[in-house]
């Protein structure tokens, strides 16, 4: 029978078992794996941007810039206004009143009858059994 033998990473600092292509130990975080550094950010250079990722940068910096906002900003900020007045809105509160000189004697005229109306019926059904 054939012995299968697997290697687990280790943490150099703390000797804890870390998972595959991790970057940082999840115990002491440090370092696990040697992390490259590119060359061009250490003699302080900026590295190569494509004319693309160069003109959304700076749209995302435009954007981010404080200044006058636009008309797309101004109605999204309306919008986002109108939705917490909405919601805030919704909001409503019970307050229990008494009703104006009504006793409530219908009700309990209604309630007696139909208790005895059924016990008509119960002492019928008893009396036909």
């Amino acid at each position: 029978m054939a012995e299968t033998t697997v290697e687990k990473a280790t943490c150099e600092n703390c000797g804890v078992d870390v998972r595959e292509n991790t970057q940082f130990c999840y115990n002491c975080g440090k370092p696990v794996a040697d992390i490259e550094i590119d060359v061009a950010a250490s003699n302080g250079t900026a590295p190569a941007v494509s004319t693309e990722a160069q003109a959304a940068l700076d749209d995302l910096a435009a954007r981010f810039t404080p200044g006058e906002a636009t008309d797309d900003d101004k109605l999204a900020q309306a919008a986002a206004e109108r939705k917490r007045a909405r919601v805030r809105a919704r909001r409503n509160e019970v307050v229990w009143e008494p009703a104006d000189g009504a006793t409530g004697r219908l009700f309990v005229l209604v309630t007696i009858l139909i208790f005895v109306m059924t016990a008509a019926v119960v002492m019928i059904a008893v009396y036909w059994k």
